[in-house]
């Protein structure tokens, strides 16, 4: 016996329920051509034209459009994309369907498809199911919460804390971790002066700087109004929004060999430009340049 998902078992039950009744309808967010978020009318609008109705994003809308339906005769199935979202169309579902019949003695025959479920994608904001036991959310298994080293890296504001450890003082430890790199290279006696990429990478160079006991500089001067460059869409505008975002100074780069420290190394992008902007500025030909995300271990964050 061949077996059946029980996404197919859905969609194939709505397919028989369109079938055997000119009267239903299927209705919901993306369930035409797309197929659903999960899928279940796959294909159904292609075999069932103008039944198979894609709706606005509004869940009360929805609602109130299958009453006004069911009144006049017809049999509509309504897909919510996700069973939380039925909140939004309370009103409609408590105040309006379940009472219509009472009120009015005027059948209310409306299926509302509420899917829910703790993936990993959906399950931390759509696990939440209203059902005869209450309202329930599902974990399916133990969470297993993993730290971003990027956090203290770059994004987490320098005197925040995570997980019991200093952002600011990782930043520190990142740049002790990195000079000892440079030093175990051989490269300190190369190095005139430490400049940092503004901001979040000054913790770095400083102690970078100074325990190689070379000059801690500021070469760069930041635009506050240009946003994070490595989430821009397009190279070219990346490219172009580093000589919007920095400045450097020439007098702290002229004929120096320069350690520039960023710590944000995504594409390269930036760190290019950074670079030709340094040599533009009077910068020996050859720059020395690390990053602290790729040169420090994860051990030094501690």
């Amino acid at each position: 016996m061949p077996l059946t998902t029980y996404l197919e078992a859905i969609r194939e039950a709505q397919a028989h329920a369109l079938r055997d009744d000119p009267r239903v309808f299927i209705y919901g967010q993306d369930i035409g051509a797309f197929g659903g978020a999960f899928k279940a009318t796959k294909n159904l609008a292609k075999e069932f034209p103008g039944r198979v109705l894609d709706s606005p994003i509004s869940e009360d809308a929805m609602v109130g459009f299958a009453v006004g339906a069911a009144i006049e005769g017809l049999r509509p199935i309504i897909e919510m994309q996700f069973a939380d979202f039925s909140t939004v169309g309370f009103n409609q579902i408590v105040n309006q369907a379940a009472t219509l019949f009472w009120r009015t003695n005027v059948p209310c025959p409306i299926t509302v498809r509420l899917p829910f479920g703790g993936t990993s994608g959906g399950g931390p904001f759509h696990s939440q199911c209203i059902d005869e036991h209450g309202l329930r959310t599902q974990q399916f298994a133990e969470p297993e919460p993993k730290g971003c080293l990027f956090e203290y890296v770059y994004l987490a504001r320098p005197d925040s804390v995570i997980d019991g450890i200093s952002v600011h003082e990782s930043r520190r430890n990142m740049g002790v971790s990195l000079a000892d790199k440079i030093e175990a290279m051989g490269l300190k006696d190369q190095i005139d002066v430490v400049i940092p990429i503004p901001d979040s990478s000054r913790p770095s160079a400083l102690e970078v700087a100074t325990k190689l006991g070379k000059p801690y500089r500021e070469g760069f001067i930041k635009n506050r109004y240009i946003g994070r460059t490595f989430i821009m869409p397009g190279q070219e505008l990346r490219k172009k929004s580093v000589r919007q975002k920095l400045n450097a100074m020439a007098n702290e780069f002229r004929g120096k060999n320069v350690l520039l420290v960023d710590d944000s190394i995504v594409r390269g992008t930036t760190s290019r430009e950074i670079v030709q902007m340094a040599r533009e500025s009077g910068a020996n030909t050859r720059v020395p340049i690390d990053s602290c995300i790729f040169s420090s271990r994860t051990s030094a964050i501690s």
